[in-house]
């Protein structure tokens, strides 16, 4: 179990500056309430819902392709047999 650090250890360690990226609003400091990994993650699940649609359609659409292609080489294969015979 993790002991919590006594006061004396807690004011000995240096206190790192937060990032800009880390900032609600960069004039005053205000710093978010989440994690910035809980903000980074917000803002690329908004902005990336579209681009996983588009993928995924184009997905459906190469598999359509394949599927036309495969009956497209099953007629040309069965004409090519018809004018052997």
């Amino acid at each position: 179990m993790i002991q919590p650090l006594s006061s004396q250890v807690a004011r000995a360690l240096p206190c790192l500056p937060r990032s800009n990226t880390c900032r609600y609003f960069i004039v005053t400091g205000n710093q978010y309430g989440d994690s910035c990994a809980e903000i980074f993650g917000q803002y690329l699940e908004v902005r990336t819902g579209w681009l996983a649609g588009l993928s995924l359609s184009l997905c459906f659409f190469q598999c359509f392709a394949m599927m036309i292609s495969v009956c497209m080489y099953m007629a040309f294969r069965e004409r090519e047999e018809e004018r052997r015979m």
